[in-house]
């Protein structure tokens, strides 16, 4: 996916680093590097594959007019307000669903669309605040197409792609920059055994057993690190474990809404 959704990330500028804000005039802007409330936004992508992207700071969403100005002007949805998002050769672009013209931000700081180059100025990337949603439902999905569940014995499996109370977790943030997962079926948080790298919904206990690191691999992919320094990996079989280092393709897991 080209944008994460439900989660709070910045818009930041490859031409001059800069972040793009919601000015106090409702204008987009790119003035300095901050990441607060003025830079904070959210997207949701729509059933036709566009997306809306929403200030978090008054809760509108960015359109375009037809001339090129950008406003976060209100809460539609329509055409004005729709974006086509892509990524190519590592450069997020976002082309306006109304105009067909690409975002740009100048060397003044001026966030437009005028033109529909994809050059220096049009090239941005994408920060998320935070790599998964917090105190949201999320689920798991592995490698396979199946989902991280809660299993009767209180094992951590991924067998089937349902997602249902079984699959539901909540992630949480510690103040050391860990998370805990905790699972909404019976609010156990998922931990691993250091003697065999077993992963399980044992207890409510936020210890070291219980915290995770992640590693952001982009938009909704990432890797879950283990207090062992070992990397959570889901085999064929649905086994979830924590067995060495790698971050390939068996560890890479998507979260999911």
């Amino acid at each position: 996916m080209a944008l994460p959704v439900g989660v709070k990330f910045f818009i930041v500028s490859k031409h001059t680093g800069n972040v793009v804000q919601n000015g106090s005039d409702d204008k987009p802007q790119a003035l300095n590097k901050n990441k607060m409330a003025w830079e904070e936004m959210e997207a949701k992508k729509l059933e036709n594959g566009n997306f809306v992207i929403k200030s978090l700071k008054t809760g509108n969403n960015l359109q375009c007019d037809q001339k090129g100005n950008l406003k976060f002007a209100n809460k539609n949805e329509l055409e004005w307000e729709q974006w086509k998002v892509t990524v190519e050769n590592g450069h997020t672009f976002f082309e306006s669903a109304h105009t067909g013209n690409t975002l740009q931000v100048t060397k003044e700081g001026v966030v437009r669309a005028v033109e529909k180059n994809k050059m220096e100025w049009e090239q941005l990337a994408i920060h998320k605040a935070t790599p998964v949603p917090l105190g949201k439902t999320v689920y798991l999905r592995a490698h396979t197409g199946h989902v991280i569940q809660n299993n009767k014995d209180g094992k951590a499996q991924a067998e089937n792609p349902n997602k249902m109370e079984w699959e539901a977790v909540q992630f949480s943030e510690l103040k050391d920059g860990g998370y805990i997962i905790t699972s909404l079926k019976n609010g156990h948080n998922l931990q691993c055994n250091p003697k065999d790298g077993s992963c399980a919904f044992a207890n409510k206990n936020q210890g070291a057993w219980e915290t995770f690191k992640i590693v952001d691999h982009g938009a909704t992919t990432m890797c879950l690190v283990a207090h062992t320094g070992n990397v959570v990996q889901i085999t064929k079989e649905g086994v979830v474990q924590a067995i060495n280092t790698n971050q390939m393709e068996w560890e890479k897991i998507n979260w999911e809404l």
